[in-house]
């Protein structure tokens, strides 16, 4: 079981082995898996970094069209996805890699930033995202 985090890059509705299903594919970023409760109205802090893309798959109640699908999961909007790599399509380089998820959840663009702090793996050091929005709101003055 992996835990990855991401934004909401493309989505695209499909006729999926179980029935209707959306594709949506997300650009990995670095998270720190807290949240932050302060003056500012969002909770997450993303990395403006990652490792690439992933894809998870939802089910859907019915066929819908791609306009209903970006309508209820918008580019930009946070993913949190929790499952093994579907090894079946690990090594097809044409694709990201896929979750099978066991748990996802999209969180709306208002509650999370990714100009606040730039982080990556374990012992890499964490710096201030240079001229962010954030810093300009809310840093010192």
């Amino acid at each position: 079981m992996i835990a990855w985090a991401g934004v909401v890059k493309a989505t695209q509705p499909i006729e999926g082995r179980y029935g209707p299903a959306v594709l949506v594919f997300v650009e990995h970023r670095y998270f720190d898996w807290i949240e932050d409760q302060g003056a500012q109205p969002e909770l997450f802090f993303l990395s403006p970094r990652g490792e690439d893309e992933f894809m998870i798959v939802t089910k859907a109640e019915k066929p819908l069209t791609p306009n209903e699908v970006a309508q209820m999961i918008p580019k930009g909007t946070m993913v949190v996805a929790v499952g093994p790599v579907d090894v079946r399509f690990a090594k097809d380089q044409t694709k990201p890699l896929a979750l099978l998820t066991r748990y996802f959840q999209f969180i709306d663009k208002k509650m999370y930033r990714t100009d606040v702090f730039d982080y990556g793996r374990l012992g890499e050091p964490i710096k201030r995202v240079q001229d962010g929005d954030f810093w300009k709101q809310y840093g010192p003055k």
